[in-house]
């Protein structure tokens, strides 16, 4: 059997062409005290923040800005009305809020790119923070297995679209987004304490809004069992740890993706605990589901998806889909950026097979009860079966099925061909011999010190299979 592995490059472009969020207020009264000191606050989300008084030089500044700036436009009431109609169709405008002391007044305006009116501060910017977080999640890496029969079970092959990447980092990044639910929930427990602090390190380094890092206060202030029993809740409640978990993911660097080790291994066993739960209230009433995710691709990575139909594709990270068709209709149709077209993913589970993803409905711990979320674990792996373009709805429909274990045979023949060579069947040494393989060696080592310096003394097994991988 031979296997082709190719992976999506679009949300790798965008981080090289820094693509950001950038903010601009149009108000004539915008020097006055109130605004000035307003103006610092919602700096903590846009450090280059933009602000005008002078409607023409607001346009024309919004008119030399690149595809890569996301715009989150401030307006006051006064001037919505005049405004609006003459850039709400510049692509780099993703969404607007009008900012005003009177919103009954404002109410009546139905502008397509019109998120919200608010009359306080508060309100605004939990409305950019909600927007920003919701948004993050619309980006999406894949990788497509395509598996051909061949007569040599060695020839197993990896093609992919990143050219700097070799046959084996391939192999090795794909089975190690695979198995990386398994990696996290099997890490050790006494590793816990330092994986907490490291990550709340880093989003301190990421941060500077108040409101945000009190947030964060609270979170270190909780126990860790508090943190296990509300992990769905963090993740989807906090915009920091639910933007930095979904960019780690993104970017697939590895190193990264440890340093939130300690958020992610609580999030896949709570949504393990899930599934569970969620399997046993179905089974009574139905045997399937039908679930949806709406956003926005490349062209180049739909035409990619239609060329792999019947194949398998592995989404890394977790992914948010629902039970509510509109909803994810909804996600499917906000400003369409540049050079990408509306997709809505359908996607069956079949309740009663055994599964190699863990999914559960998080309705009752998400922060928007009304989208019915349903979340996925990493690593899921799901089959094409088909990709059209509908032109009643002026999207392309995208058919995927959760795909079955015993359907994963090139994936089970790369996993063998690494089991032999380590001469363990320990998660922690498969995690560190894919590290190898991809190519991380600094990390690599790093990893092997690390989690040998915290190894109890009885296990003497594992040691002496670490110092072997050290060299």
């Amino acid at each position: 059997m031979a296997s082709n592995v190719i992976q999506n490059s679009s949300t790798n472009n965008q981080d090289n062409q820094t693509c950001y969020y950038h903010i601009i207020w149009l108000d004539k009264y915008i020097k006055n005290f109130s605004n000035t000191r307003k103006l610092k606050e919602l700096s903590q989300f846009d450090a280059k923040i933009k602000s005008f008084i002078c409607e023409n030089e607001c346009i024309e500044y919004i008119r030399e800005q690149n595809t890569n700036t996301h715009i989150i436009f401030i307006i006051s009431g006064s001037l919505s009305e005049q405004i609006i109609p003459k850039i709400q169709d510049y692509n780099c405008i993703l969404t607007i809020l009008i900012f005003c002391t009177d919103i009954d007044r404002y109410n009546h305006l139905k502008f397509k790119k019109l998120q919200a009116i608010c009359d306080d501060t508060y309100d605004l910017m939990d409305s950019i923070e909600i927007y920003m977080t919701k948004n993050n999640d619309r980006e999406i890496h894949f990788s497509l297995l395509n598996q051909q029969e061949s007569a040599d079970s060695e020839s197993t092959l990896i093609k992919t679209q990143h050219p700097i990447r070799n046959l084996k980092e391939d192999q090795a990044r794909f089975l190690w987004f695979y198995h990386c639910h398994n990696f996290m929930i099997e890490l050790k427990n006494n590793d816990n304490e330092r994986a907490k602090k490291e990550m709340i390190a880093l989003c301190r380094q990421e941060s500077q809004d108040e409101r945000i890092l009190s947030h964060i206060d609270d979170f270190e202030k909780e126990s860790l069992e508090q943190n296990a029993k509300n992990a769905i809740q963090w993740y989807t409640r906090n915009s920091l740890i639910f933007r930095s978990i979904n960019t780690v993911f993104r970017r697939e660097k590895i190193s990264n993706v440890y340093n939130f080790r300690y958020m992610i291994k609580l999030l896949c066993q709570q949504l393990k605990d899930q599934h569970k739960k969620f399997l046993d209230n179905y089974k009574e009433s139905k045997s399937s589901e039908r679930l949806y995710r709406g956003q926005q691709l490349q062209l180049k990575d739909i035409n990619l998806l239609k060329d792999h139909v019947n194949d398998i594709i592995s989404l890394n990270g977790f992914i948010s889909t629902t039970l509510n068709k509109n909803v994810a209709i909804k996600f499917a149709f906000q400003p369409r950026r540049q050079g990408f077209e509306r997709v809505l993913f359908e996607i069956d589970a079949d309740i009663n097979d055994e599964f190699n993803v863990i999914f559960a409905n998080i309705k009752e711990l998400s922060r928007y009860p009304e989208e019915e979320e349903i979340l996925f674990s990493i690593g899921t792996i799901f089959r094409i079966k088909s990709v059209k373009f509908n032109n009643e709805k002026q999207l392309y429909i995208v058919r995927l099925k959760v795909t079955h274990r015993n359907e994963l045979h090139a994936i089970e023949y790369i996993e063998q061909t690494y089991l032999n060579d380590m001469n363990s069947s320990d998660q922690s040494v498969l995690f560190g011999k894919l590290l190898f393989d991809m190519g991380d060696y600094e990390f690599a080592i790093k990893y092997f010190t690390d989690t040998l310096n915290h190894l109890v003394n009885s296990d003497h097994n594992l040691r002496a299979t670490y110092l072997n991988n050290l060299g």
